[in-house]
């Protein structure tokens, strides 16, 4: 059996396009926050965290699990600073309440947050 990890594209019409049988995971982030991501936020969508909750819960409805990027590289040492570090923290905080299963890093000091 082959298993499968897909991007999340948070279109209203995700659910019922794909045929999602052996995958296992998907992926993907908010436009923006705190710490970013690989890409250019003007390449992604504008999903709102309610909406990246209710695609958590579909996704769980369908025994399949969610992983959270996080994988920007640099945030210009703000991670060090209280301010940012409590930003980092807020940010994990809201990821375990909404139910996330992983998450990706690129950080070091954010995989030991």
């Amino acid at each position: 059996m082959s298993e499968f990890t897909l991007p999340l594209n948070w279109q209203d019409d995700y659910w019922e396009k794909i045929d999602f049988t052996d995958v296992v995971e998907v992926y993907g982030k908010l436009r923006e926050d705190f710490l970013g991501g690989g890409k250019s936020s003007m390449q992604l969508p504008e999903p709102s965290k309610a909406m990246v909750a209710q695609t958590i819960k579909e996704a769980h409805d369908r025994s399949i699990e969610v992983n959270y990027l996080l994988n920007t590289t640099c945030i210009s040492n703000l991670e060090f600073t209280k301010k940012g570090y409590r930003q980092v923290r807020k940010m994990f905080d809201w990821l375990s309440v909404i139910g996330v299963d992983a998450v990706t890093v690129a950080m070091p000091f954010i995989a030991e947050v």
